[in-house]
């Protein structure tokens, strides 16, 4: 933690010209990035650069304010990207919090990964983002949420959800969401408007899972 926390604060980030995604998943990701009209990406990286340099419209979720920072000086002031600082407390190495118990207080703060993202596109006169990487933290809660509310708004979105593969827990968006296309690790989940939204009950359980 003490080396995590020098690296964090002191020595700073190097930020990737790409996203972390394995060979099969890139390409196609890359495709779909650039016929994007408005991006949402829950977690900041070499995603945010490579949606920068293709001069995408780009809303980002970042919950390490230094890492965030990182990012933003990357790919410098011109660029057409909205960041969303979400405060969860103390965080390790991927923005995982350090303290996991369920407070109240921590589970406000927790809620609003997916609850700022939301007040931020309802500003936006009815737009809703046409893609969306969900590649940080909360990902059932935030693949809910953006199917839910662009079933609201009858808007049609793709959610790509990165390491599906690799964790079996992420297998219960399939109840919500339908079968994905699977790439790689990744899932991607073309949202059937006609399909019913998911439960605000079930977005409020995913919000106290920060995985």
């Amino acid at each position: 933690m003490t080396r995590f926390l020098f690296r964090q604060r002191v020595r700073g980030f190097n930020v990737p010209d790409r996203p972390h995604f394995d060979k099969a998943a890139l390409a196609p990701f890359v495709e779909r990035l650039r016929s994007a009209a408005l991006y949402l990406e829950f977690g900041s990286g070499g995603s945010t650069v490579l949606a920068a340099s293709m001069g995408i419209e780009t809303i980002t979720v970042e919950s390490d304010r230094w890492y965030g920072r990182a990012v933003q000086q990357k790919i410098g002031p011109d660029a057409p990207n909205t960041m969303i600082f979400v405060n969860l407390g103390l965080t390790r190495d991927w923005s995982y919090p350090v303290f996991k118990k369920l407070t109240p207080a921590r589970r406000a703060r927790w809620a609003q990964y997916t609850e700022a993202p939301m007040r931020h596109i309802a500003t936006l006169g009815g737009r809703f983002p046409d893609l969306v990487l969900v590649d940080g933290l909360f990902r059932i809660a935030c693949a809910l949420a953006c199917a839910r509310e662009a079933r609201r708004l009858n808007r049609p979105v793709t959610i790509c959800v990165d390491d599906y593969n690799d964790k079996s827990w992420y297998r219960g968006l399939e109840n919500h969401l339908g079968s994905p296309e699977l790439i790689g690790r990744m899932a991607v989940f073309t949202v059937d408007l006609d399909r019913p939204s998911p439960t605000a009950q079930a977005i409020e359980r995913a919000k106290r899972d920060f995985r």
